[in-house]
């Protein structure tokens, strides 16, 4: 009896007002707008992973080649935070080659910074310097690892 009184209430109540749970009657307009979105949600999800498969794929192909380029250079090269690279080197001082030298460069302006070196490094001002004007970071990488091994044959 319950139940049935329920389901006659709701028959003379205002259209909007549906017992809980209940779905409104679709009109065939919306119901194609419906479908279009999700057809078009389903493109991009499959376009997003298509991409990510292409990006995994040249990863995987481009991770040994930048090992062998760490391991031959002696560095390596990391992004930390937002717009900053650790370039850190090994090799440089040959009575203990597992010593690290580092340099990190904010690369978020077009302005080159250097925040942090270890250890300091007292031609610093000129490299970055150098670095600013000719915007070359391969040289600049090359005249940093330089001035670290100027360093140790100092006796720093």
């Amino acid at each position: 009896i319950l139940k049935s009184h329920h389901q006659n209430y709701y028959k003379w109540q205002e259209p909007w007002r549906l017992p809980l749970g209940a779905q409104r009657p679709v009109s065939p307009e919306r119901l194609g707008t419906r479908l279009q979105k999700r057809a078009v949600v389903l493109d991009l999800r499959r376009e997003r992973d298509r991409e990510r498969s292409i990006l995994e794929t040249y990863a995987s192909r481009t991770a040994p080649e930048l090992l062998e380029c760490e391991r031959g250079l002696q560095c390596c090269v990391e992004g930390i935070e937002k717009d900053k690279v650790l370039l850190r080197f090994t090799h440089i001082d040959k009575g203990n080659l597992d010593r690290e030298f580092s340099v990190v460069i904010d690369v978020s302006s077009s302005v080159y910074k250097v925040p942090t070196t270890s250890p300091a490094l007292p031609t610093l001002p000129i490299l970055l310097d150098e670095l600013n004007k000719s915007r070359d970071v391969y040289a600049s990488i090359k005249q940093v690892r330089q001035a670290f091994e100027h360093l140790v044959m100092q006796g720093r």
